[in-house]
């Protein structure tokens, strides 16, 4: 099955799934500066959910590009990816409404670590699909993956255990993840670019 159909359908998807947490977003009841206080909490968790689910996209369209077809696997696993997004827009809307509390938050993380090792999933089914040895290479050599369940888990236990000073350093955790996955590893579209996986194995290392 060529890989047009998914991509567009995983398009369609998550452009649905930032279209529910930008409408999630109210306006304020007055027209003081001071009714703009009450906005925040649910300003700044559309601003992480929106930068976290379009890193994904972004991620996702790069992943994509090392294929041709799509087979089962590669299908079931990209809607695992596309579920476990799809309910970041009620965790956004639950933190907002309590103003961070400590177990909306918590499972909002829980929420993310679930797409990070969906989307794992689907990078392991993805890249062991193909027989391009530079990009099984690149991939394996990535320490991303690492990082974020690392930032991930720091994250779940400032929710679980952090006193309120304190647990405002899961806003840096999360947008650690953010920036680790900000840009695709470039070494993958270098492959692609000049088409050394066309004959199943990359160049000889010299």
């Amino acid at each position: 099955m060529p890989r047009g159909r998914t991509e567009a359908f995983s398009d369609g998807v998550i452009a649905i799934i930032i279209t529910i947490m930008v409408l999630q977003l109210t306006p304020p009841a007055g027209e003081s500066l001071a009714s703009l206080k009450s906005l925040l909490p649910g300003f700044i968790s559309y601003v992480v959910s929106f930068m976290f689910v379009g890193m994904f996209w972004n991620n996702h369209h790069h992943l994509f590009q090392v294929l041709d077809k799509v087979n089962g696997k590669i299908l079931w696993s990209n809607l695992l990816l596309l579920f476990s997004l799809s309910l970041i827009p009620v965790s956004t809307d639950w933190v907002s409404r309590t103003g961070f509390g400590r177990l909306p938050v918590t499972v909002y993380i829980i929420i993310n670590m679930a797409v990070t090792f969906t989307y794992i999933l689907l990078q392991y089914i993805i890249v062991h699909a193909t027989d391009c040895v530079i990009i099984k290479k690149v991939v394996n050599e990535s320490k991303k993956e690492a990082a974020t369940v690392f930032l991930q888990l720091l994250a779940l236990v400032l929710s679980l255990f952090a006193p309120d000073p304190y647990r405002y350093l899961i806003l840096p955790c999360l947008v650690g993840v953010i920036l680790l996955w900000l840009i695709p590893d470039l070494r993958i579209a270098r492959a692609i670019d000049d088409r050394a996986c066309e004959i199943g194995e990359g160049p000889e290392e010299k």
